[in-house]
């Protein structure tokens, strides 16, 4: 399937467009998958890509839903992804399908959320990320691929808690991406109380979202 994409996007500026091989791979066991099954298909897909179109940029997402990152693929000169949306009692606070996993978590605060152990703020963010730091001093490139804050947390903790991790970002020097411009994680029509709404062309931007992310902008 990849080769086919490959050959048929051949020409296309790298700039323009990349590939991003599997959406969140699941965590090692789960559905029968190993870490080491895992690199062997993502070499082969690599290889067979490279063969049709050898200057297309590629992704992997890291394991466990793109929270592990993948020192044994550093050498294939691949840009690896990452998520943001530690910790998830912040960022999917309210949301349905994650309730199993949030049964215990406390109402919102950000800095000082106490959860599974730890006390989140921005130095402990930092910490989340040590493993994918080692990754990237190692020369490899990483992206947040998707990150963002569910619009049922309280709308003065998510700008607190988007501020330090977009700072973090930034200080890494990490690209990322808001999962969603316009729906229930976005900038647009999302929905949360409380939020400074200016409407533009029909659609309602939360004003502080945006200049927080166009302040946090990664060169």
């Amino acid at each position: 399937l990849w080769a086919t994409w490959a050959r048929r996007y051949r020409g296309i500026p790298a700039a323009e467009l990349e590939f991003d091989l599997v959406n969140e791979p699941p965590p090692v066991g789960r559905y029968e998958m190993t870490r080491e099954g895992h690199e062997a298909l993502m070499r082969r897909t690599v290889a067979a890509i490279r063969e049709a179109d050898p200057d297309r940029p590629i992704t992997v997402d890291g394991l466990n839903a793109g929270n592990i990152p993948l020192p044994e693929l550093a050498d294939l000169d691949l840009r690896q992804s990452c998520r943001g949306y530690a910790p998830m009692a912040i960022s999917h606070y309210g949301a349905s399908w994650v309730s199993h996993i949030l049964a215990d978590a406390p109402t919102p605060k950000w800095p000082g959320l106490e959860w599974q152990g730890r006390r989140w703020d921005r130095q402990t963010l930092l910490d989340h990320y040590q493993p994918w730091r080692h990754l990237a001093d190692a020369g490899v490139t990483i992206h947040a691929g998707e990150c963002g804050c569910y619009n049922q947390t309280p709308n003065e903790v998510a700008l607190a808690w988007l501020s330090d991790l977009f700072a973090t970002y930034q200080d890494l020097g990490w690209g990322y991406a808001l999962w969603q411009f316009r729906g229930p994680f976005g900038i647009a029509d999302h929905g949360r109380a409380g939020a400074r709404i200016e409407t533009v062309h029909g659609i309602d931007i939360d004003r502080d979202l945006l200049e927080l992310f166009l302040a946090c902008r990664v060169s």
